[in-house]
């Protein structure tokens, strides 16, 4: 099971809200009974996983919970492996909420998301027939684009419908991207939008790994040459947000609003910054997820672990759009026409 589905689940009763239905999530109805040795197992493996984790202090007290909670027996008192697993997220949660860290039950091996199957033609086909996550683009009153982007999926499918909804929008003088409701994205697709908003290269994020790899530290930095879009980088940018924005929508919005390139619209956002990765035991049935990453952004010095991207300017769900086009209207100086009647 991905990241984006361990979301999916600790949101589930938003989940319809969302631009993948919950049906297709397959979250089985009953769990197996848990075997004499499957928690002393399953501790022992999760344990060695936080050697992986990006604060290791945090870390050990994790580990240590569950560890004295295994020695106690608490685990062992129940009674499927679904309990066990919702006991050990909500115990590692209980030092740090983080979303992308837990365990899931899976009675058989997890299909990996859209996201890391794009050699597969009926996947590709998929996300084309939802228009690789651009819902919506158009030009509201006042020449203010507007672009509702549910999915930022990976370049390399959707970087030419990305670059078509952002060349009809080109000849705007304010901007308003709608990621309300984006619980995901891939880095290189945020790279892109970004890029369109800046003259020059500009460093974004710092990205440090923590999990042993040789290439430790990546710097995400934007690259004009991306797109022949020229138009809109010094046009004013507005960002929709609620609770229901996670990941690398979050990075989207953090990142700009860090840089002053765009005022945020609406609600704090998730707070799940950690990138990392899912490790199944098939004998287990469990599937662990663990960070093995942090961000650093050149501006802030830290990200939005935990606490999410405030906005700037609060607003109610049913009210963001509407307070983000005021805001728009007053920074290009458009003055709506009076209604007569």
């Amino acid at each position: 099971m991905t990241f984006f589905h361990m979301l999916m689940h600790s949101l589930r009763p938003a989940c319809t809200t969302v631009f993948i239905a919950c049906a297709a999530l397959a979250f089985p109805a009953a769990a197996e009974e848990m075997k004499d040795t499957d928690p002393q197992e399953a501790v022992a493996y999760f344990s060695k996983l936080f050697q992986q984790y990006p604060d290791q202090d945090v870390a050990a007290e994790m580990v240590g919970i569950i560890n004295e909670k295994l020695r106690d027996g608490a685990y062992a008192k129940l009674s499927t492996r679904e309990d066990l697993a919702k006991a050990l997220t909500a115990d590692v949660r209980s030092v740090r909420r983080d979303f992308h860290l837990g365990v899931q039950y899976a009675p058989t091996p997890p299909t990996e998301d859209a996201a890391h199957n794009l050699d597969k033609p009926e996947v590709v086909e998929a996300l084309r027939k939802e228009n690789f996550g651009f819902d919506e683009a158009r030009v509201l009153e006042g020449n203010v684009g507007y672009l509702r982007i549910s999915a930022l999926n990976d370049v390399s499918v959707a970087g030419e419908t990305a670059r078509y909804a952002l060349g009809f929008l080109k000849n705007t003088d304010a901007l308003i991207f709608d990621i309300r409701g984006n619980l995901a994205g891939e880095p290189n697709m945020v790279r892109l939008l970004e890029s369109v908003l800046f003259e020059e290269p500009t460093l974004m994020n710092t990205i440090y790994y923590t999990d042993g790899r040789k290439n430790a530290v990546e710097e995400i930095w934007t690259d004009p040459a991306l797109t022949d879009i020229s138009t809109l980088r010094r046009a004013p940018v507005f960002i929709l947000t609620s609770r229901l924005v996670a990941s690398g929508a979050e990075d989207f919005a953090y990142s700009l609003q860090a840089r002053e390139r765009a005022t945020i619209v609406g609600g704090a956002t998730l707070g799940a910054a950690h990138p990392g990765a899912s490790h199944y035991r098939e004998d287990l049935r469990l599937n662990f997820n663990m960070p093995h990453g942090y961000v650093v952004n050149p501006v802030t010095s830290e990200d939005w672990e935990g606490v999410g991207v405030a906005p700037d300017v609060e607003a109610a769900d049913e009210e963001a759009l509407d307070t983000a086009i005021a805001l728009a209207w007053e920074q290009v100086g458009y003055t709506p026409a009076q209604n007569e009647n």
